[in-house]
């Protein structure tokens, strides 16, 4: 096996240049295409994406709001903007949450047949069907419950 030297000026390495690109994008012309697509298709059709969007966005948040006030634990939905969540939906646990919370929470999920993404976030997709949202609504439900069952969160304030 050979094994390239470092070296100042040397052109084989200086070849390869990183492009610092925030996101998905990644520098990657094939990327760069099929987003400047997704965002010709999103333009077009933005009257019946957002629309859709948003009532999804809506009933994952009302999932966490009406599991944390079904099993009387202290937590709420989080996200961005923090007004009316749209990305990076998930459940914040309130103080004295143990650490083992949001595992827990993800196993719960996982184990039901809905994978958060980044072991607690839901990224919204126009294409989630109704029962894809019950699904994960009824899952929520769960993992509030094992978290409250196993006092991994600390019960709501009155």
């Amino acid at each position: 096996m050979k094994y390239h030297a470092f070296r100042d000026g040397d052109d084989y390495w200086n070849r390869f240049v990183r492009i610092r690109v925030g996101g998905t994008w990644n520098a990657q012309p094939l990327s760069i295409s099929a987003g400047l697509e997704a965002m010709r298709i999103i333009d077009r059709e933005r009257d019946k994406i957002y629309p859709r969007l948003y009532e999804i966005c809506d009933r994952l948040t009302r999932y966490l709001e009406e599991a944390a006030e079904a099993s009387g634990i202290e937590a709420s939905a989080a996200g961005v903007p923090p007004e009316r969540p749209m990305v990076g939906i998930s459940p914040r646990f309130g103080s004295g949450a143990s650490p083992l919370a949001n595992y827990v929470y993800y196993l719960v999920l996982a184990n039901s047949g809905v994978h958060p993404f980044g072991g607690s976030r839901f990224i919204p997709c126009f294409k989630h069907t109704k029962e894809d949202l019950e699904r994960t609504g009824e899952a929520i439900h769960r993992a509030f419950e094992a978290l409250r069952k196993g006092k991994l969160v600390p019960p709501k304030k009155s």
